[in-house]
């Protein structure tokens, strides 16, 4: 009777398994006018969390057939672009591929990827990590490095001994956590911390790929980088690589070359989306919970669950965000180019602390120039884990927790990119991970604002200040260290306290030069930022001697020094300096895919010179993810 019972439930598994296989994804382009358009889609079931939007023309992302059916019947027009998604990420990874730069773009952060990030086959998995390849990267880290990386642990509350745990997945399993820092073993809560987690989407494995790849980054670079030292030295950085795994390891078995489209967990085997089953409790003490941007039959991809938290993935990450006290977490998802914050439940609804937030995720965001936006922004959903870490402030155990100022970094242009980008993909997240880290912190960006030459004995170095953490407003002290010995004397030491986050403050450094200095001599110091904690030096060079400009343009002659071979021209639309300015579409926009470019009639003769600038200045409207400057 045993095994009869046995071989019925492994049938009626492979049977229900079977059929929620047949379902063919295609990569599909919605058309669309208007915010409200994507609003009455996602509340028909049909999942626009993830894709390219380009706002109020068209949405693109991997949808079913059953999706289809509902675009179709709520009458949206459409183009199929490919037709089987899952055969195309799986038929493209067995081609050798080589990805094209912008001739006129240089990446300035040639990041060197970690010794032991290890590659794998496009046709392995799509490239990516399974679930215990996973697990192996986290236990290959604590055995190479124990005094920096705690070993693996469930995150589950120990109080509970029910059978199955609450915190246990519906298969089986527990969520892993890991810390970085420089005693891993040890809780020191006057540390700040930070929380990254990823695949909370089982069809998204970037998302935990480049946090791999970011971890191993830290540790490898420990004894080597001041920065990433100082960042483990003086923080608490915790990972969360997979918040699904009963959902990825269905991807790992059914698609094993990669490609899989399941989203949710599996529990029931319909599952539930874990990007919908968190809460928030308003200002009015109304629970938000499904009531947008979700699915109530639960085969559909948004699917909330039965109630709040009724998942064991989403209990654990609550359970864990309630026994630390993380300043910042950055929950990654795949995919859009995207870096959302909250709130997302309802449009209209920015958070009191908004403005800091549009300033922290620009800051974010300026070196892999992914657009941030107010989540709901794209449409609103409500039960997602950002509104829930920044705005659930009452705990299980009724008490309260500080806000989490929470963001999801939506990373890449695909669910499954080409194997062959991954490593790229990986880089393009490093130094958001990076920054946020630095930004828990009392963390600050100095600049130098002098004049690259100096012609006198005594001269004043500019600089200007701001403040990127999130902490509490601590005092900063800049001073200068001379690197050249023609420098003979530096003015004291500067402090800076009771700035706000964002805020520039500008201030100088009274330098004097040795009389034997001469024309050409460089003069090079170091700027000195200390916050409390540790040192940063940012050195600058200079050059000793008297200017010549060569040519200068006010751009209301511009036929006397430019080529009028294009189409650029002067133009008195807008200009910063009266009452002309250079465009390459004067009076127009440019054509699509055009490229113009503008020369001068005579070529500059630098002979016998040392160093020579150009100076403009520059405005330009682009749209995000389409136009590049």
């Amino acid at each position: 009777m045993k095994k009869y019972l046995v071989l019925l439930v492994s049938l009626l598994t492979f049977q229900s398994t079977f059929l929620q296989n047949t379902d063919i994804f295609h990569k599909v382009k919605i058309n669309y006018s208007k915010a409200s358009d994507l609003v009455k889609l996602a509340n028909n079931g049909v999942c626009i969390d993830h894709g390219i939007n380009k706002k109020n023309h068209f949405f693109i992302s991997d949808f079913s057939t059953e999706d289809l059916n509902k675009i179709n019947l709520l009458g949206f027009s459409y183009e199929i672009l490919i037709e089987d998604v899952i055969s195309f990420y799986q038929s493209r990874n067995k081609t050798d591929f080589e990805i094209k730069s912008n001739d006129y773009c240089e990446n300035t952060n040639d990041y060197v990827t970690p010794e032991n990030y290890d590659f794998k086959e496009g046709d392995d998995f799509g490239g990516f990590y399974t679930y215990n390849e996973m697990l192996d990267e986290l236990d290959d880290m604590y055995l190479q490095y124990p005094n920096l990386i705690s070993e693996r642990v469930d995150i589950k509350d120990p109080n509970y001994t029910n059978s199955p745990h609450i915190h246990e997945t519906y298969e089986g399993r527990f969520l892993q956590l890991v810390k970085i820092s420089d005693n891993p073993g040890t809780d020191e809560e006057e540390e700040p911390q930070i929380l990254y987690t990823a695949l909370h989407h089982a069809r998204e494995p970037g998302s935990m790929q480049q946090l791999i790849y970011f971890m191993w980054y830290l540790l490898e670079n420990y004894d080597s980088n001041e920065s990433i030292k100082q960042i483990i030295d003086n923080s608490e950085l915790y990972f969360v690589p997979c918040v699904n795994p009963d959902g990825y390891i269905y991807n790992e078995t059914s698609e094993p070359s990669g490609g899989g489209m399941w989203r949710k967990n599996r529990r029931d085997n319909h599952g539930v989306d874990n990007n919908r089953n968190y809460s928030y409790v308003d200002n009015n003490g109304n629970e938000v919970w499904n009531t947008s941007g979700t699915s109530s039959n639960p085969n559909g991809s948004t699917y909330a669950g039965d109630e709040p938290f009724s998942e064991a993935e989403n209990r654990a990450i609550r359970h864990l965000v309630e026994s630390k006290n993380f300043k910042l977490a950055l929950n990654n998802h795949t995919y859009g180019n995207l870096l959302l914050y909250p709130y997302g439940y309802d449009y209209n609804q920015p958070t009191d602390d908004d403005e800091i937030y549009q300033f922290i995720s620009s800051e974010l965001v300026s070196e892999n120039n992914y657009e941030n936006i107010i989540s709901a922004d794209l449409y609103p959903a409500a039960g997602d884990s950002d509104d829930f870490m920044y705005g659930m402030l009452i705990t299980e155990n009724n008490q309260t927790r500080e806000k989490i100022f929470a963001m999801t970094p939506e990373i890449g242009s695909s669910f499954w990119p080409q194997s062959s980008t991954i490593e790229d993909l990986c880089k393009g997240m490093l130094n958001l991970n990076l920054t946020a880290a630095k930004m828990i912190g009392n963390y600050a960006k100095l600049e130098d604002n002098t004049s690259n030459f100096i012609s006198s004995l005594n001269f004043q170095s500019d600089f200007s200040i701001q403040r990127l953490g999130i902490s509490d407003d601590e005092e900063f002290l800049i001073s200068i260290i001379p690197v050249s010995s023609n420098i003979s004397n530096v003015s004291s030491s500067i402090s800076v306290s009771s700035s706000q986050i964002g805020e520039i403050i500008n201030d100088s450094f009274d330098i004097s030069l040795n009389e034997s200095i001469v024309e050409g001599d460089n003069i090079i110091y170091k700027y000195v930022l200390n916050n409390g904690l540790f040192d940063e030096e940012i050195e600058v060079t200079k050059i000793y001697g008297q200017t010549q400009i060569i040519v200068e343009d006010e751009s209301d002659n511009y036929n006397s020094f430019w080529d009028d071979s294009s189409e650029w021209s002067n133009t008195y639309e807008e200009y910063f300096s009266p009452q002309t300015s250079i465009t390459d579409s004067p009076y127009s926009n440019y054509s699509n895919n055009s490229e113009e470019i503008i020369q001068l009639i005579n070529p500059i003769n630098l002979s016998g010179y040392v160093y020579a600038e150009i100076n403009f200045d520059a405005k330009w409207s682009i749209e995000s993810g389409y136009d590049y400057v």
